[in-house]
């Protein structure tokens, strides 16, 4: 089997799919439909029957064998956009950056930058795509579904649920080998690359009152339907995503 963990930049894509790839002990192959890119292939020795991708493609995008098996991973689009920030040097913001005001200036420009996505398809951006749309349309034709926040609270149960959906018995024991080689703060102690901090819920230290109610008027019904609050809601209005095909 083909499968493909796919998810928006900066939302654990590869996380997922360096968790999923070990679990089943299957190869990674890098992005899918292109040859270059920041995780090169590994585990090329590994014998069976599956292979593992990664994508940021959207949907509509995304050209796939029909075997294929899409897992969609999605994150808070505010955490997203924190990340993103630091990951592209965005107002100057370094990665390990931690000063909230500075963060605060990268965060407008990216939701600026959003904004004009859903305003005039074209505007240069995260692929081409705002968040909601690639969310959206993956909605409809991912085999499976994880939320970021519930791989960050249980990750050893989200994988075996996401093996259920791919129709695949997994042992307990590969599981926990895999939460434990891929653990995130054993990761960032590590320094490995595209990993800065792991944490859900960062935005809400972050975001301005304004830039929260910017990004209620974007996304709102999307959080919503996601489990996720808006901004002027509570932390523990949100509701697991529940998926299995």
């Amino acid at each position: 089997m083909q499968i493909i963990v796919n998810g928006y930049p900066r939302s654990g894509t590869t996380w997922l799919y360096d968790l999923l790839a070990d679990a089943i002990n299957c190869p990674l192959l890098g992005f899918y439909e292109m040859e270059t890119g920041d995780t090169p292939p590994r585990g090329l020795d590994r014998c069976g029957d599956h292979v593992v991708y990664k994508s940021h493609a959207a949907a509509q995008d995304l050209r796939v064998r029909i075997d294929s098996r899409v897992i969609y991973i999605v994150r808070d689009p505010r955490d997203v956009l924190i990340s993103t920030v630091a990951a592209w040097r965005i107002a100057g913001v370094s990665r390990d950056e931690t000063s909230a005001a500075k963060l605060r200036e990268g965060v407008q420009q990216a939701l600026d930058w959003q904004l004009g996505l859903i305003c005039c398809s074209g505007y240069p951006a995260v692929h081409g795509r705002p968040w909601d749309n690639h969310v959206g349309f993956w909605q409809r034709y991912a085999h499976g579904w994880c939320r970021y926040e519930d791989l960050c609270e249980k990750p050893g149960n989200e994988v075996l649920r996401l093996c259920g959906v791919l129709g695949l018995s997994v042992r307990h024991e590969d599981i926990a080998a895999a939460v434990a080689d891929n653990d995130i703060k054993k990761r960032l102690a590590e320094k490995a690359p595209l990993v800065r901090k792991g944490q859900p819920g960062e935005w809400r230290e972050v975001f301005t009152a304004q830039q929260k109610s910017q990004a209620d008027a974007m996304w709102g019904d999307t959080l919503k339907r996601l489990g996720y609050p808006r901004g002027t809601g509570n932390a523990n209005d949100s509701t697991a995503l529940r998926r299995s095909a």
